[in-house]
C-alpha cells in the first residue's frame, strides 16, 4: 500500500530530491575514478569506526565496588558497539547543506566473514514497493580521465517494514557505498484512529558488508517501527564487470575502423543485479523499477520499458557535457534478475511495437526474427488466454553475450547467433535455432516474468515450461518442421544420459549460494523439466491444461508462486473436467518424478510354470 499523500509528505520529497539531485552532481565534479573502501584488515574482520572512549577519574573508581562494575560495562559496551555512521535525526526543517555535511561524514564498514547464521537468505520484515535508480556509466578514456570501466549511481528504494527490526539487510557485490540515508515516511492509514506524522531521517548506527553473503546491512540505533514505509538512499561507484555477468561493458569493430566501438549491458540472471545496484536481489521480492540512465549523444539506450515523453532532470556537469539523460516509464512489478538496459549504437527493425536491434553490418540479419517474434507472442497470448502486458518489446543481438539469451521483460537479449539468420546463406538449421530461442524467451515473458519461482529451488517453473512451450509456439508458426515431434528425441532423450548418472539432481533442488544457484541451469532443469511438462500435458490432455495453466497464471500474475501451486490448479481443473479420479492429485503423481533424481526401468519376470508375471522398477543407472 502506498503512503497517503499529503501536504507534509509532498514538501519531503521536494526536498529529498533537491538534496539527492545537488550534492549527485557536486559528487561526480568531485570524484575521479572509483574510490575503494578502505582494505587494512585484522584477522578476517576490517572495520573502519570511530570508537567512543571514557574518562574516568582515579576517585571515582576507588569511590565504590558497584560504580567500578558499571563503569566496566559500559566500557565493554561501547568498545564492542562501535558507531561507524554519523547519527542523522529530526525532521528535515533544519539546513540542507546542514545535513549533507552529516552524510558525507559517514565512515562505512567492511566486514569479511559470517555474520550471525550461516543463512544467506535475507529476512522478510523489509519488503520493497519500488526502486528509482540513477545510473552514470563511463564509456569514453576522456569521460573520466584515464579511466573509463566505471560508473556512478544512487538508488531510493522504497520499503514496507512488516515487523520491528533494527536493520536493513540487502544485496551489493563490487560496489562502493559513498552515502546511506534512511527516512520514514507517514504511517499508513491501517484505520481512522490511525495519527499522520512528518517523514524525518532515521539515525544510523553502522553500515555493514558481509563478503561472504553478498549483503550490504545498514544498522540503526533504534528499532525500526512496523507498518510505516521507509525510504533507502544510497550513493555508489562501481566498476564494469569484465566476465559479461551484472553491468558490463564489450565492444565491437566496424570494417575500415581502427577504434572500438563500445556497448554497456547487462546481465543479471540469477544473482548479479547486485552488482549494479545495492538491491533486495531474490525472487520473491518484486518491486517496480523506474530508471534513469545518462548516455552520449552519440548512443542511445534502451530498457525494459519505453522511454517518458517528458522528464526533468539536472544538467549533467563537465566532463559529461556530451553526456544526456534517458528517463523510462515505471515497469510492472517484477524481480531483480528482470531488470535489463543497454547503451549502444546499435540500430533496429520495428514491427508496431516489436523491435529488433542489432550492429548496423548485421541489422538485415534479423528479418527473420522481425517476422516471426510477434507471430510467436500473439499465438501465446491465445494459447494462454492472457495478454501480454507490457507496452513493447525489443530483441537485441549483442556480440559478446555469455548466455544463450535472457528472457528480460520487454527487453530479451540474445547472443548475435541466436538471433541472426542470412536467407540464402545460413543453413536451415540456423533458421530452426533462431526461431526456437526466440519463442523459449518469449515463452518466459509468462512462465518466468509474469510468475516467477518463490526461490531458484523452482527454476524448472521458468525454464522448463519455456522448453516445452517453445517447442509447440515454433510448432504453430511453422508447422512443416513438426517441432512437437522433435522434442521426443531433442528433448526427451537428450536427457537421458544425464539422468541416469549417480550425481545428477532432482528437478527440485534445494540450493542457497549464487554458485550453487547457477549449477541448475543444466539439462535436468530444462529438458526433464520440460519432460516432465509434456507427460503432463498428455495425461491431463491439452484441453485441461492449457485452461489449469491460465487459471494458474492469472492467480499468481505480478506475484510468485511454487509447484505446489502449480499441482492445485491442475488438480483442481482435472477434478473438474472429470479427467482424474477426485481421490488422486497431480501433487501425488508428479512429486515422484521432480523430487527424487533419476529415472525408473521396468523389469517384467514371467513364470511359464505358474502363468504369471511379476513386474517391477528400479532407478536406471550407468554403471
Amino acid at each position: 500500500m502506498s503512503s497517503p499523500k499529503t501536504t507534509s509528505h509532498t514538501d519531503f520529497n521536494q526536498r529529498l530530491n533537491h538534496c539527492i539531485n545537488t550534492n549527485y552532481y557536486n559528487f561526480i565534479h568531485q570524484n575521479n575514478g572509483v574510490h575503494e573502501a578502505d582494505e587494512a584488515m585484522d584477522g578476517d574482520i576490517a572495520y573502519t569506526t570511530r570508537r567512543k572512549t571514557l574518562s574516568v577519574s582515579w576517585t571515582l573508581v576507588t569511590s565504590s565496588f558497584a560504580i567500578i562494575v558499571l563503569l566496566c560495562a559500559l566500557c565493554l559496551f561501547f568498545f564492542f558497539h562501535p558507531r561507524t555512521c554519523r547519527q542523522l535525526s529530526g525532521s528535515l526543517a533544519g539546513s540542507t547543506e546542514m545535513l549533507l555535511d552529516e552524510i558525507r561524514d559517514v565512515n562505512y564498514g567492511r566486514l569479511d566473514n559470517n555474520i550471525g547464521t550461516t543463512d544467506v537468505r535475507l529476512p522478510r520484515d523489509v519488503v520493497p514497493e519500488s526502486y528509482n535508480l540513477r545510473i552514470v556509466p563511463y564509456l569514453w578514456p576522456d569521460d573520466r580521465g584515464a579511466s573509463n570501466s566505471t560508473f556512478d549511481g544512487q538508488v531510493s528504494i522504497v520499503v514496507n517494514v512488516t515487523a520491528p527490526v533494527d536493520n536493513i539487510t540487502l544485496h551489493a557485490v563490487d560496489l562502493n557505498v559513498t552515502e546511506c540515508l534512511v527516512t520514514r515516511h507517514p504511517k499508513m492509514v491501517l484505520n481512522e484512529h490511525v495519527m499522520m506524522a512528518d517523514s524525518f531521517f532515521i539515525p544510523i548506527q553502522e553500515t555493514q558488508l558481509d563478503l561472504s553473503k553478498q549483503f550490504f546491512i545498514i544498522k540503526f540505533k533504534d528499532m525500526l517501527e512496523a507498518d510505516y514505509q521507509y525510504t533507502i538512499y544510497i550513493k555508489y561507484t562501481g566498476k564494469f564487470q569484465d566476465n559479461m555477468e551484472g553491468f558490463y561493458k564489450s565492444s565491437y569493430r566496424v570494417a575500415n575502423e581502427t577504434k572500438n566501438r563500445w556497448i554497456a549491458a547487462t546481465q543479471f540472471q540469477p544473482t548479479d543485479a547486485r552488482k549494479a545496484f545495492p538491491c533486495f536481489d531474490e525472487p520473491a521480492l518484486k518491486a517496480r523499477f523506474t530508471l534513469a540512465i545518462a548516455r552520449p549523444q552519440n548512443m542511445r539506450s534502451i530498457s525494459n520499458t519505453g522511454l517518458k515523453m517528458a522528464v526533468n532532470l539536472p544538467k549533467l556537469p563537465s566532463p559529461l557535457s556530451s553526456y544526456e539523460w534517458d528517463a523510462f516509464e515505471e515497469t510492472v512489478p517484477m524481480s531483480t534478475y528482470l531488470v535489463a538496459f543497454i547503451i549502444s549504437d546499435f540500430e533496429y527493425l520495428s514491427s508496431e511495437t516489436f523491435r529488433v536491434w542489432a550492429r548496423s553490418e548485421v541489422l538485415s540479419h534479423t528479418h527473420y526474427a522481425r517476422d516471426i517474434g510477434p507471430r510467436i507472442l500473439k499465438f501465446y497470448e491465445e494459447f494462454f488466454s492472457i495478454p501480454y502486458p507490457l507496452k513493447k518489446t525489443d530483441l537485441v543481438a549483442l556480440p559478446d553475450f555469455a548466455a544463450g539469451a535472457m528472457e528480460n521483460w520487454g527487453l530479451v537479449t540474445f547472443r548475435e547467433i541466436a538471433m541472426l539468420y542470412n536467407e540464402g546463406v545460413s543453413p536451415n538449421s540456423q533458421k530452426e535455432r533462431v526461431a526456437t530461442v526466440i519463442a523459449h524467451e518469449l515463452a518466459h515473458q509468462w512462465f518466468g516474468n509474469l510468475v516467477t519461482p518463490d526461490w531458484w529451488s523452482d527454476l524448472w517453473l521458468n525454464e522448463g515450461f519455456a522448453t516445452y512451450i517453445e517447442y509447440v509456439g515454433v510448432d504453430h508458426v511453422e508447422p512443416k518442421w513438426k517441432m512437437e515431434e522433435q522434442f521426443i528425441v531433442a528433448g526427451i532423450q537428450s536427457v537421458f544420459l544425464m539422468d541416469s548418472l549417480k550425481s545428477t539432481h532432482p528437478i527440485s533442488a534445494r540450493v542457497s549460494r549464487p554458485e550453487e544457484i547457477n549449477e541448475l541451469f543444466d539439462c535436468i532443469s530444462y529438458d526433464k523439466g520440460a519432460s516432465v511438462i509434456r507427460m503432463m500435458d498428455h495425461f491431463l490432455t491439452r484441453h485441461v491444461f492449457r485452461k489449469a495453466l491460465t487459471k494458474y497464471l492469472n492467480s499468481k500474475a505480478y506475484k510468485n508462486a511454487c509447484q505446489n501451486d502449480l499441482w492445485d490448479a491442475l488438480t483442481e481443473q482435472a477434478h473438474k473436467d472429470r479427467v482424474m479420479d477426485k481421490t488422486l492429485t497431480v501433487k501425488d503423481v508428479m512429486d515422484t518424478w521432480i523430487l527424487q533424481p533419476g529415472f525408473p526401468v521396468v523389469n517384467v519376470t514371467r513364470n511359464y510354470e505358474e502363468d504369471t508375471l511379476i513386474v517391477s522398477q528400479s532407478r536406471f543407472l550407468l554403471h
